[in-house]
């Protein structure tokens, strides 16, 4: 087994590809290991006579413990290994060094959820204050609090797509004390779309589990709009190409791609004003700085109250029963692969299983709360829930889903 330290950086990474733990694994040495090409390195000899795991090869993902010491200064030290699933790279991270690597070594490892939670939780939000996100997230935290024992703090981290608040969020220990939500569609998409995101929404992350989803979407203009269906604003668009603007919650989320998507269908093209959420994009309309909307749920009571008429409705082969008279992308003859984005709960890479098991009981209870469904069904969501595994099989199928999709409409990084 093959490790190598950077002297530079004091962090430890694989060679690629290794024989590890009776596992043949192609690692990915990462962005880090790049970084460390002109770097002091040396190679480190593991102590296998001080070598623990939780484990044989079918547990090969978990946790291992061990010794090594650096084959030119000697210095010792303590490392741990950890690896969520066997198709990710293990992480290792240096515990202790030198004399206190020994010593640490030889105490009894204390189960590390016995006092968990002992201090308030942070869940991390990549909206502004009042958007649907924001506000779901803060009655599934109110509800977890009460079950946890200890306070679990929302904090809105916009920006990027919520891509600051998932590079933030991946960059933090895995200790339970650091969640975040994020729509499913923009972990995805942001990987795909934008060449300087920081993480991987695979390898950065624990899913924990998902617990809501936006509604179909739709397209809408204001009421003294010239517009009066779909059809007359493709055709404005054909003759007077990027003559028209919309907003949508932010790139990568389902409403700018379903947008998107039908929009390549009608040869047509339109101007996308991107905005840090749901709010943001409403008072675009509002205050005329768009002609029209990608509406991500935050429109419905504009068009209830007459304000908004609403054209189309995006991601649904069928129409709203709340707006029977709103025709379907589908019906004007557009195709809409898009989905709905899920509302996701997570937590920084390899979450330890103890840890995980706590948050998921304590959220997953929240989730299925009446106070949960009720903000969800207020805010014009609904309910679905989804465990890690469920979640871990569908992201994988929708990223794969996406990445066809954003190349065939030309959104994917160069």
């Amino acid at each position: 087994m093959d490790l190598t330290l950077c002297i530079d950086c004091q962090r430890v990474f694989a060679n690629s590809p290794i024989h590890d733990f009776g596992e043949t694994v192609e690692w990915n040495v990462g962005n880090h290991g790049q970084s460390c090409v002109n770097h002091q390195t040396e190679k480190l000899i593991i102590d296998f006579s001080h070598f623990s795991s939780n484990g044989g090869p079918e547990k090969v993902y978990r946790t291992a413990i061990f010794l090594a010491t650096a084959q030119n200064s000697g210095e010792k030290f303590l490392i741990k290994r950890s690896r969520t699933r066997l198709d990710m790279p293990a992480k290792y991270q240096i515990i202790a060094k030198g004399d206190q690597a020994v010593t640490a070594h030889t105490l009894p490892l204390r189960p590390i959820s016995q006092d968990f939670p002992g201090k308030p939780i942070r869940v991390y939000v990549g909206v502004k204050p009042g958007a649907r996100m924001d506000m779901t997230s803060r009655v599934l935290a109110r509800e977890a609090e009460r079950l946890l024992g200890v306070a679990v703090v929302v904090e809105n981290k916009p920006g990027g797509g919520s891509s600051v608040e998932a590079s933030l969020l991946a960059s933090k220990k895995a200790d339970g004390y650091t969640l975040g939500v994020i729509s499913t569609t923009v972990l995805l998409g942001n990987h795909i779309m934008t060449k300087n995101v920081t993480y991987h929404p695979f390898n950065d992350f624990t899913y924990v589990l998902s617990y809501g989803r936006y509604n179909a979407g739709g397209v809408c203009v204001r009421k003294d709009s010239p517009f009066k269906n779909l059809p007359e604003l493709i055709e404005h668009s054909r003759k007077n190409p990027g003559g028209l603007s919309y907003s949508s919650a932010g790139t990568g989320t389902s409403f700018h791609l379903a947008l998107e998507y039908m929009s390549k269908q009608a040869r047509a093209m339109f101007k996308h004003v991107s905005c840090t959420g749901g709010i943001p994009a409403m008072t675009a309309l509002l205050g005329g700085y768009v002609d029209f909307t990608a509406g991500s749920g935050s429109h419905l009571n504009y068009v209830r109250q007459g304000i908004w008429r609403m054209l189309a409705v995006m991601m649904s082969g069928e129409r709203d029963p709340n707006f029977p008279e709103v025709p379907t992308f589908k019906e004007f003859g557009y195709a809409c692969p898009a989905t709905p984005a899920g509302l996701l709960l997570l937590a920084p890479r390899d979450l330890p299983d103890p840890i995980y098991k706590k948050v998921e009981s304590a959220f997953g209870q929240a989730a299925h709360s009446p106070e949960v469904r009720k903000a969800l069904e207020n805010l014009g969501m609904s309910f679905v829930f989804r465990d890690r595994r469920q979640l871990e099989t569908e992201l994988s199928e929708d990223y794969k889903f996406y990445a066809e999709f954003l190349q065939e409409i030309g959104l994917v990084k160069k």
